[in-house]
């Protein structure tokens, strides 16, 4: 399936340079709230509940599953006005248009509330489970609901991670060129923003030819339709 990834244009060059493409650390992500239940102790012998207040929670899981994973967020549309100001320097940076099998990916959830998760014991923040793992991963506020995200969800010490100045990257397969099978993104597509600098373009065009001369990634633009709110992309 083909899935755009929004990112600055010096991270785009970057990205096409070194054929591989940023994990981001859930410690890192934009929403503090990601990744955070709301867990409930449960003492059933006692019939009793309680809250675990989430700033808790976040200690613990800071020093457990945030720095155990990491995700690459990509979103189904190009086109997505918001994401362009969001994350791509307010229409200066790119989107890489990337193919993924559809098996590496899953949809987020927008939600109202927090997924809640009970627990028997303290020592359990610690245990998380692959049914608890899976509630809480793919689940955001509401209000994002704009992004219409799919992420691919890694471990970040995984023998496919790279690590560099710490920060964690993912093999990412340029085109045509050939890579070593560890790949599992491939780039298909370059989108420069409507109000991307000329330099920046250039230096894009200059790395793609260069480095992956064979790899057939089009370069393309998106431009401002008419006198609508939405963007169209053209070859140039």
């Amino acid at each position: 399936m083909r899935l755009y990834y929004f990112t600055a244009a010096r991270y785009a060059i970057d990205d096409i340079e070194n054929s591989h493409i940023k994990i981001s650390q859930i410690s890192c992500l934009n929403d503090p709230n990601e990744w955070l239940p709301n867990v409930k102790l449960v003492k059933r012998a006692q019939n009793m509940e309680i809250d675990i207040p989430v700033e808790y929670v976040r200690y613990r899981f800071e020093r457990t599953i945030f720095t155990e994973r990491g995700i690459v967020s990509m979103t189904r549309r190009w086109n997505n006005l918001p994401m362009w100001g969001l994350y791509a320097e307010h229409c200066r940076g790119t989107v890489l248009e990337i193919e993924v099998d559809e098996s590496e990916v899953q949809s987020v959830r927008y939600c109202d509330e927090r997924v809640e998760l009970n627990k028997s014991s303290m020592s359990d923040f610690d245990r998380l489970d692959n049914n608890d793992f899976d509630k809480i991963v793919n689940v955001k506020a509401s209000g994002w609901s704009f992004e219409d995200e799919m992420r691919m969800i890694l471990p970040l010490h995984h023998e496919l991670c790279e690590c560099k100045d710490g920060m964690f990257f993912l093999p990412m397969q340029i085109g045509n060129s050939t890579m070593d099978g560890k790949a599992r993104l491939r780039l298909v597509g370059v989108i420069c923003g409507p109000l991307m600098a000329p330099q920046d373009i250039a230096s894009l065009r200059h790395v793609l030819h260069d480095r992956h001369p064979a790899s057939g990634v089009q370069i393309e633009h998106a431009v401002f339709k008419g006198n609508e709110f939405s963007l169209e992309r053209i070859a140039r």
